[in-house]
This record gives C-alpha cells, structure tokens and sequence, in this order.
C-alpha cells in the first residue's frame, strides 16, 4: 500500500505467499488518529524477504501479527524491514525466520518495539541500524529497544497455521485489549495476553530446570529430550 494516509485498518488476513506479505510506503496517520495492522497471520516461502515491510511512515500500529519466513538463507528477513518512521510502535507480534533476521530496522527514533516474540535459525537475530545483533540480549542492551521481547522456538502448528505452542508467548504481551480486543478468529482476547495473531494458551507449561534421564519416558532418547526443550524451555 503506497500513499494510503488517513486512519487505515489491516486485520484478520492469513496470507500465504512466494515473497512480501504486508508492505506499507508513504502511509501516513497522525497522532490519536494512529493506522492499524493488527492480527494478520503471514507465511513467506520467499527466498529474501520481507514478509513484512512499514517505509516512510507516520502512526502506524503494528499489533498482534504472526510471521513466519520459511526460505532460508542470512539473507531472509522476517516480518520487518521498518524505514524511516515517525510515531510508530510494533509489539505483540510474533517474527520468526529460518536462517534470516527476524528484524530489520533502519530509522531514527521514530519506532517503538516491544513485547514482541522473536527467533531465527541463522546467526543475526536483528540488524538495526546498520549493526547486527545474534542474541536477544545483545539486540536489548545496545539498542535500548524490546526490554520484554522474548526469544523462542514458536512451535507452530505447522508452516502456514501459525498458532504456537511456546509457553514463552503465551500471556507474556502488554495489554492492547483497548484497541484489538479480538484475535484474528474473532476470540476475545484476556489478560495476561498471549503474543502473535492467535489468543492461545500453551498446552504444557516450561520445563523446571534440574536434572532430566534419558530414558525410558518420557525422554526415551536424547533427540526427544532436545525437541523437549526446544519447544517448552527452562522456566527462570
């Protein structure tokens, strides 16, 4: 969408597609009167992405959205290359790559990330400002941005039903019931509030952390053990 301004609304659309999902240029709200792209659920095969793309815009609101890349590669980015913004604040979404960033951000201080679910496979987690970050906390204390992001494995229904099974997502959001109160099924949303599209709650909690056997159950090999804890994590 290039040149849409105004108080424009993007919701509830599940896109599958072979490069960019959700791309918005010279789109411009203004303050109290802020845009919304909220609780959309992408699924890019795209070899270079994005999934996801904000340029060159004023008041935008960016919530609730699931992204997922799948085409591997460093190359590949998740949901974000944000551009040039002013008054924009991304939070709630879930960003995930196979082998990209799951951010690319190139502004000014005219963005506002947090509470947002991020993960990638490949080695830069987010490249912001010309600086690549690998892990969550080196992305948080050199940019002063996303003190309650999350890193985690999604798991994922699957690649293009994008409702997670991480207990690392589910109620660990900021509270924006004021503005989605729904999820992209049209389920009410509750607080504490799940991140992502979907309003969901985990069907095991983290692990506990201590000593785990492997073998018999329910680790009965080390790779069920790995997967284990790839998906649910160590509480603490």
């Amino acid at each position: 969408l290039n040149g849409c301004n105004g108080t424009i609304s993007i919701t509830k659309n599940d896109l599958a597609v072979d490069g960019k999902g959700i791309g918005l240029e010279g789109s411009n709200a203004s303050s109290g009167s802020e845009g919304l792209v909220a609780n959309n659920e992408i699924t890019s095969s795209a070899g270079f992405g994005p999934g996801f793309q904000v340029e060159d815009s004023e008041y935008q609101r960016l919530y609730h959205n699931s992204v997922n890349m799948t085409g591997g590669g460093q190359a590949l980015r998740a949901t974000v290359d944000f551009f040039d913004l002013t008054g924009t604040v991304a939070k709630n979404n879930v960003l995930i790559s196979s082998g990209g960033q799951a951010m690319y951000v190139d502004e000014e201080g005219g963005l506002t990330l947090d509470y947002n679910g991020l993960y990638t496979t490949g080695p830069v987690l987010v490249r912001y400002n010309g600086t690549e970050h690998g892990s969550l906390s080196d992305y948080q204390s050199n940019t002063g941005q996303g003190a309650n992001a999350q890193f985690a494995f999604p798991a994922f229904q699957s690649a293009t039903d994008l409702r997670p099974d991480s207990p690392f997502f589910d109620d660990e959001g900021t509270d924006l019931t004021a503005t989605v109160p729904t999820d992209i099924d049209g389920t009410s949303r509750s607080t504490p509030t799940s991140i992502g599209a979907h309003k969901y709650t985990a069907p095991k909690p983290k692990l506990a952390a201590g000593t785990y056997t492997i073998g018999p159950d329910p680790y009965p090999t080390f790779s069920a053990a790995v997967d284990t804890l790839k998906r649910r994590g160590v509480a603490g």
